[in-house]
């Protein structure tokens, strides 16, 4: 599988007209798409290029899958991909050539995932996943000698924090009914960050024994509407936050309570996952309602500036999955879908991986200017 045609140019104004006019309501796919490596009004050299990935081990349709978020255990040997068809999808990666290889090792099946949306590891045997219609469910792997192409799993335990509401419980967000759950989980330290729609909250959870996670402390609200991610900074000194329903990534310097930042680009839709680099200058941010995955770059690390344009974007979705997914998509949500849902940069710093409905992995190498 090849990674090909990056997005080009800044849009004309027809082009910007003709993205929202297209037949059934449907937004058209990108006419004016961008130049690699570059933004409107900018000449800044590329960050991300693509990475041809070479998949093996079990079949299984993956592609099918509507997948939300992926993650790489800290030994970067497993990456771990979250689906809401309650499956979390498991892969053996090399990132240490020209190509990236992925071995697809098994999907771990369970009741205790409801409607699952984030991930992260706790350590090479634990993960922890962050549901829409529920809390945290703690998982821990079985040995590959009991995998199967399906292979049953169990939570080892869960946590319902008063800040993700109750099981399954919603609220109204305009016309639209959203569930309050967890919605994204990132681990730093000894803490989980977690995300939730219930009050538009960023929680901070210490982790214990079991593992399992206390209460929680708020960290972040100010400014918020709808979280989709919630991940510190390498140096433990600012939160970047999706904040979905804004079109903007909000910057909190950890510790206070009001946002300090916020980036923004006039292409930037829904933002979805964040990801830093290891030095702390480059955030990626993937758009659930667009094509593009964008960079933006504090080369001091000082993220406390406001940013009108990132400072690269790049294609993040294939022109034919995208246009699929909005065509099965109902009009109501449509605007909301078919883009880039999950990125993480891995243990090498240099590999970038995306994953989204109907584009289960896209890899892409990261060089930071």
């Amino acid at each position: 599988m090849s990674i090909v045609n990056q997005e080009a140019g800044g849009r004309s104004p027809l082009a910007r007209l003709l993205r929202w006019f297209a037949p059934y309501g449907k937004r058209a796919v990108d006419p004016d798409p961008v130049v690699p490596g570059t933004s409107a009004g900018t000449t800044a050299p590329p960050i991300l290029t693509p990475l041809e990935i070479e998949f093996g081990g079990h079949h299984l349709d993956f592609f099918s899958l509507r997948s939300e978020d992926l993650r790489h255990s800290p030994n970067g040997r497993h990456l771990s991909v979250v689906t809401t068809e309650s499956k979390i999808l498991l892969f053996d990666v090399d990132v240490t050539g020209d190509r990236m290889r992925a071995e697809f090792l098994t999907a771990f099946a369970s009741a205790d995932l409801e409607a699952p949306h984030g991930i992260d590891w706790i350590d090479d045997e634990h993960v922890v996943v962050a549901n829409r219609r529920a809390g945290l469910a703690f998982f821990r792997l079985p040995r590959a000698n009991r995998w199967e192409p399906e292979t049953p799993l169990e939570a080892i335990s869960k946590a319902q924090p008063h800040w993700f509401g109750a099981p399954r419980e919603t609220r109204m967000l305009g016309a639209r009914k959203i569930v309050t759950g967890a919605g994204s989980v990132r681990k730093f330290g000894d803490h989980l960050y977690v995300s939730s729609n219930k009050a538009n909250t960023v929680t901070r959870h210490r982790i214990l024994p079991g593992p399992s996670c206390d209460e929680g402390t708020l960290v972040a609200q100010e400014g918020i509407n709808i979280p989709d991610s919630a991940v510190p900074s390498p140096d433990g000194i600012w939160l970047a936050v999706g904040d979905h329903n804004n079109a903007r990534v909000l910057i909190f310097r950890l510790g206070e309570d009001a946002p300090v930042a916020e980036l923004r680009d006039p292409n930037l839709l829904h933002p979805h996952g964040l990801a830093f680099d290891p030095s702390g200058t480059a955030l990626i941010s993937a758009d659930a309602g667009g094509r593009s995955l964008h960079v933006f770059h504090a080369p001091d690390g000082d993220w406390s500036q406001d940013r009108t344009c990132s400072h690269s974007r790049v294609e993040g979705v294939a022109a034919s999955v995208f246009e699929r997914v909005q065509t099965e998509t109902p009009e109501s949500v449509r605007d909301l879908e078919g883009g880039t849902k999950g990125v993480d940069v891995a243990p090498d710093g240099r590999t970038v991986l995306t994953t989204c409905r109907g584009q289960t992995l896209r890899a892409f190498r990261l060089d930071v200017a």
